[in-house]
């Protein structure tokens, strides 16, 4: 039995991390987020397979409203 499924689902799964972390990096720069906010997300990333579906979302739904990333600064 081959790992490839695997393989390819965590690499998958790293790059989007990569995407959410550049995001929220962007909002922090931006100021549309704190520090320790920034600190907590990526807490809750590094910690994904751990978390429940609900703890996850509870600890992200607070940057819901938070503007577009592609609204002009």
């Amino acid at each position: 039995m081959t790992d490839e499924p695997r393989d390819a689902l965590f690499e998958e799964m790293e790059r989007v991390k990569i995407r959410f972390i550049a995001a929220y990096e962007k909002l922090l720069r931006k100021g549309l987020i704190t520090e320790e906010d920034f600190e907590d997300i990526l807490d809750a990333l590094d910690r994904i397979d751990e978390l429940s579906d609900e703890e996850l979302e509870r600890r992200l739904a607070r940057f819901k409203k938070i503007a577009p990333l592609n609204e002009p600064t």
